[in-house]
């Protein structure tokens, strides 16, 4: 009989043993396919069939039940994973990007968690070295706009980190697989900064709060209200449209000319204050606006019955009509603008249509 204290209190190395059952062969089999899915993919699976689950424990000839399992209700099969994080710096300073590490048969794997604003997976082939990244943006599941922004400049600074120098300084003859790719990654990210950094503004600046999880509602549209918006409150900018209007009555507007002197043929300068909405992602921003319509040429004069004058016009082809103002935030802010606006004419004359300002950029 031997000394089983000797045995408890040994420095043997312990082994861990398991047991499945299975519901039958065909049950087994898929259970052994997706085993090997798991090394030579590393997906993670769901498997239907098993049983029962023992586990145990052996020291030298002893073995230990650690547990068994006989109602299983669900069963998933993956990687073995560790966590590794790489510490950055970014323009917001230092941040933490943290991965999974897993190998299959032929790779190893880095990838972020399925649901983080940016899923990043990057793939190192065994023996070649060769890599493969891919990424998918979800700013949708962030909390705020800021957060994005933190999360965007992660990956630019983590490109720049993971070759150790700026992606813009490698050599083109550096041999680096799917170069272009690579590149094109950072510019989106670098590009998509810049546009929620003015959503960022706009909000603060409006006093709004846009829900992430919205972004992807009437993008096209939300977008192009933001990059106005940015341009009249951060850049104060007039900008040039094409909207044209068909008539006055003097009490509305004001123009250049005394009334007595209007005549058809004439062309005027028409001013006027007008309320402006925008639609961001279920909010509403609302602002005023100092507007100068140019090349208005009278077409036809009215006298109406309340004492009021009603005058239409039109434009010449050498001098199309047009529309510029800029917007403020406040009625008073517009008002103030309105009382210079014919001093500063040539600068509402000279204003750019919004796509001009972004082409800029």
């Amino acid at each position: 009989m031997g000394n089983k204290l000797k045995e408890v209190f040994s420095n043997q190395e312990i082994s861990y043993k398991g047991k499945i059952s299975f519901k039958n062969k065909e049950a087994y089999k898929d259970f052994i396919e997706a085993l090997n899915s798991v090394q030579e993919e590393g997906r993670t699976i769901r498997v239907n069939g098993v049983t029962d689950i023992e586990t145990s424990v052996q020291t030298g000839n002893n073995i230990y039940p650690i547990s068994e399992q006989e109602e299983i209700v669900d069963v998933i099969i993956g990687p073995s994973k560790e966590k590794v994080t790489f510490n950055i710096d970014t323009e917001l300073g230092k941040r933490d990007i943290n991965f999974s590490r897993f190998h299959t048969n032929d790779n190893i794997v880095l990838e972020t968690k399925q649901d983080e604003i940016v899923y990043l997976k990057i793939v190192l082939e065994k023996g070649t070295g060769k890599s493969k990244i891919t990424y998918r943006a979800q700013p949708e599941k962030a909390k705020s706009i800021k957060e994005i922004i933190e999360h965007y400049n992660m990956m630019v600074a983590f490109f720049d980190r993971l070759f150790k120098q700026p992606i813009e300084a490698i050599k083109k003859d550096t041999q680096i697989k799917e170069w272009n790719s690579i590149k094109s990654m950072k510019k989106y990210f670098e590009e998509a900064i810049l546009q929620y950094k003015k959503l960022h503004f706009v909000e603060q600046e409006v006093e709004i709060t846009i829900d992430p999880s919205k972004l992807q509602q009437d993008e096209e549209e939300c977008w192009r209200d933001t990059e106005e918006l940015y341009i009249i409150l951060k850049k104060k900018m007039p900008i040039r449209i094409n909207t044209k209007l068909t008539e006055m009555k003097t009490n509305d507007l004001k123009i250049n000319q005394q009334k007595e002197n209007i005549k058809v043929g004439t062309a005027l300068d028409v001013t006027f204050i007008k309320r402006k909405e925008f639609y961001l992602w279920g909010e509403t921003v609302e602002i005023y606006t100092s507007n100068l319509l140019t090349n208005a040429i009278v077409k036809e004069i009215i006298e109406l019955e309340n004492g009021t004058t009603k005058i239409s016009y039109g434009e010449e082809d050498s001098r199309p009509m047009f529309i510029s103002y800029k917007g403020f935030k406040t009625e008073k802010e517009a008002e103030n603008e309105m009382k210079s606006i014919m001093e500063n004419k040539e600068t509402y004359v000279n204003a750019k249509r919004l796509w001009e300002y972004l082409a800029e950029e």
